[in-house]
């Protein structure tokens, strides 16, 4: 999925759009959802290369995690159902941190568009 970059828009478009319609459920995780969301379109653009490949396959793993609707709680089940995605999404974020943050203070000075 990381060397092939059409699969790695779609998959952003995706995680954006099921972000947007569970807002709400996703509130707990929402700056380290977003902000990852933002350094892999900005990876998969070739705009922001600074990340170790590790830490890109585990951002790109918890997306499609966090996208895949068959997963360990259904997320049909409304807010129930995000528990997994959550804790996934917590996972990878932690495990990434230091990425996640020298990527925000890129994307500050680089003023690069949401």
């Amino acid at each position: 999925m990381v060397k092939r970059r059409l699969r790695m828009i779609r998959l952003l478009r995706k995680a954006y759009s099921t972000f947007s319609s569970n807002e709400a459920a996703l509130k707990d995780v929402r700056q380290d959802l977003l902000l990852s969301y933002r350094l892999a379109k900005a990876w998969t653009r070739g705009d922001y290369r600074a990340i170790p490949w590790k830490s890109i396959v585990m951002i790109t793993a918890g997306l499609i995690y966090f996208v895949n609707p068959v997963d360990l709680v259904p997320d049909t089940l409304a807010v129930i159902g995000f528990v997994d995605d959550i804790a996934v999404i917590k996972t990878v974020a932690g495990a990434v941190r230091k990425d996640l943050e020298r990527f925000r203070a890129w994307e500050t000075s680089h003023r690069i568009e949401p």
